[in-house]
């Protein structure tokens, strides 16, 4: 095969194998073919059916229907029949012009490598040791080398990642497979070995199954079972061999970026089969999502060649488990190959006579008409011109800056004056006549009724100490003195009003309180929590979660057991947000709350906490009546690392709620 024949080999399998991909990646987008054997059928089909055709198109030397093309160059006077060697003179100008139309007829992308046909009747020039075609094909070769070495030394780190594999000698599991050998009429032998380094079963080429150490000592015999199954399941695909030949593949055409997607589709198909059959071996879709999920755990680093495991493909995961678990339609057994030999010679051999070509000039077709050239030499010939250039979008124009407004002066009242460290003319006032002036202001508007003016008048003084502390980008150093010791007047006076005998005047300074986010109110404020009227026990405990201090765990517990529901679930939410250990037991306990929000807010926290011991009340909740609650529950499941954990969420795939069981599917494919 000469560097022309190889160069068009090249091209015609570029343009085959796009086509049949391309063709493959329709059918499955769009859900013509969904059932995991027809996709694996379509994808396999579409990775080596552009070899194939282009090897049968050429090697036959078949003229497809949609046209070749001509690639290459005379190498010799000889090699240009179009021109005589002998020509009269008045035969001589016609000739030239028939050489010419021949010329113009090259396409214009392969012109590079026709000759002119002028120069057929002229002397004969010195022979092209290097010419681009050989150039492309030498750096196709070193590229595909490179890629083949890479590969190569993958599977060399793979091995010594596995390290010294060791056969199993243990008699039940060694029976268990000649069960499952049984069952699938696989007459060659297959041995069970095991690697410390591996951290997935895997199914190797030559009929091996390799184990890691944890699937001897950590999965129970059904776990083993479903194990076994899938990986005997991939040998008797020979999904080993298919990956490695995608594989090589994936490097030798290196150009034909559709080849890695096909490969992938090809491994996701096999896993699905492969999964559908451990499940009709192991008697249900559950047993075999079981041990994917523990299988699961023990990934490390993904693998730097594809392989034939259980849970190599770690965003496959929750697709896999979600559709064990709903125990969707099964697939027919893997060894069920008749198919591929009804369809595929038929597909291929349309694709072989359809699909255009590319052929190289010693391989093409002369003309045998002489008068063809004789036409082409009146055919007109129009210059090319470049396109004009579009014009250039105008730039948008640039935006016109907002104006800003100016916020308008609140009506100056007494009260709000005095509260805001303000005299009644708007004057700030000094930090001492400032705290004795917020005080007699809070005892005349208690006294005289005005429960409306003062609440409005404590909203007034936060909203203008967080302006303050705003401008100064909370940063508290940057306040100058006068400003510290007005913001602490403020924040003592309302503290004050904690203990107001008017109960409006006590829940508008707690809310203040905790707007201005000082933890010196904590003590007051966890002393309001123990207030006899709802409305300012709840205002307190909402300030001190803005204040976040651990100094008020012992409070919130409290308040878990209030009477009022609101109270309580301000609580939990508190909780969830301190993060304090101690308070787990109570939360564990909110979980049985008669509020669905205050057993939805309690299972938040305790996803906060992660602790274990809450694991009991969380399994229950996940058939609670309300779908928040299930959902929260599965949330809080996911988050806690425990064994218990992990089978609640196990148990969780059986839910009625679809909602419950994509969100224990979605958690077990998260879990490290």
């Amino acid at each position: 095969m000469t560097a022309a024949d190889l160069t068009a080999w090249l091209l015609t399998y570029a343009l085959h194998s796009t086509v049949l991909l391309a063709a493959a990646w329709l059918l499955t987008r769009y859900g013509v073919v969904r059932a995991p054997s027809a996709l694996d059928l379509v994808w396999k089909a579409a990775l080596v059916g552009g070899i194939v055709t282009t090897t049968l198109q050429l090697g036959a030397g078949m003229r497809p229907w949609g046209g070749q093309l001509a690639l290459g160059r005379a190498d010799s006077p000889a090699a240009s029949p179009a021109v005589p060697v002998v020509a009269t003179a008045s035969e001589l100008p016609s000739r030239v012009r028939v050489a010419a139309a021949e010329r113009d007829a090259v396409p214009r992308g392969l012109a590079a490598y026709a000759a002119p046909p002028s120069q057929a009747s002229g002397p004969a020039r010195p022979p092209i040791l290097f010419d681009a075609t050989t150039l492309l094909l030498a750096l196709w070769g070193a590229a595909a080398a490179t890629l083949l070495a890479q590969l190569l030394v993958a599977r060399l780190l793979l091995a010594r990642r596995l390290g010294r594999r060791e056969a199993v000698t243990d008699p039940d599991l060694l029976a268990l497979l000649d069960s499952l050998r049984a069952e699938m009429a696989i007459p060659r032998p297959v041995r069970i070995t095991r690697a410390a380094g591996l951290s997935s079963p895997i199914a190797l080429g030559g009929g091996e199954i390799c184990l890691p150490d944890a699937a001897l000592t950590e999965l129970d015999a059904s776990q083993q079972r479903s194990v076994l199954a899938h990986e005997l399941a991939h040998l008797a695909r020979r999904d080993p061999r298919w990956l490695a030949l995608a594989c090589t593949l994936e490097r030798v055409f290196f150009f034909q970026p559709l080849n890695r997607t096909a490969r992938r589709r090809m491994q996701e198909a096999a896993e699905y089969i492969c999964d559908d059959w451990a499940a009709r071996r192991a008697g249900s879709g559950l047993a075999v999502a079981r041990s994917l999920v523990k299988v699961a755990e023990w990934l490390q680093a993904p693998a730097a060649v594809p392989l034939a495991g259980m849970a190599e493909s770690r965003s496959q995961l929750l697709a896999r488990v979600q559709r064990l678990i709903e125990s969707r339609p099964m697939t027919d057994e893997p060894r069920r190959r008749w198919l591929p030999f009804l369809l595929l010679p038929l597909a291929l051999l349309v694709a072989a006579a359809v699909v255009p070509g590319v052929t190289s000039a010693q391989r093409a077709t002369p003309p045998q008409q002489p008068e063809r050239p004789a036409r082409a030499a009146h055919r007109p010939h129009a210059p090319a011109t470049a396109p004009a250039a579009p014009p250039a979008a105008p730039s948008p124009p640039a935006a016109a800056p907002g104006a800003s407004g100016t916020p308008q002066a609140a009506e100056p009242v007494e009260a709000a004056a005095a509260l805001a460290g303000m005299d009644t003319n708007g004057v700030l006032v000094d930090a001492g006549r400032m705290n004795t002036q917020m005080r007699h202001a809070v005892r005349v508007a208690s006294a005289m009724q005005m429960r409306p003016r003062i609440a409005a008048a404590m909203a007034r003084a936060t909203h203008q100490l967080r302006a303050m502390r705003m401008t100064l980008g909370g940063n508290e150093a940057a306040m100058t003195p006068q400003d510290s010791a007005r913001r602490a007047a403020a924040v003592d006076a309302l503290i004050d009003a904690l203990r107001d005998q008017n109960a409006d005047v006590r829940e508008a300074a707690a809310r203040s309180l905790g707007q201005l986010e000082d933890h010196r109110a904590t003590p007051g404020l966890i002393a309001a929590m123990s207030d006899k009227v709802p409305d300012v026990r709840r205002a307190a405990a909402e300030a001190l979660s803005q204040l976040e201090d651990k100094r008020s765990t012992d409070a919130y517990i409290a308040a878990l057991r209030d009477s009022d529901v609101e109270m309580r679930r301000i609580a939990v939410n508190a909780l969830g947000q301190l993060e304090d250990p101690k308070a787990a037991p109570a939360l564990a306990a909110a979980l049985k709350d008669g509020d669905s929000e205050v057993r939805a807010g309690a299972a938040s926290a305790v996803a906060e906490l992660q602790d274990p011991r809450a694991v009991p009340a969380l399994r229950e909740l996940l058939n609670d009546k309300d779908a928040d609650v299930r959902e929260n529950a599965v949330n809080a499941l996911s988050e806690i690392r425990d064994s218990t954990a992990l089978e609640a969420l196990i148990g969780a795939l059986k839910s009625s709620d679809p909602v419950v069981r994509r969100a224990a599917a979605d958690a077990l494919g998260q879990r490290d």
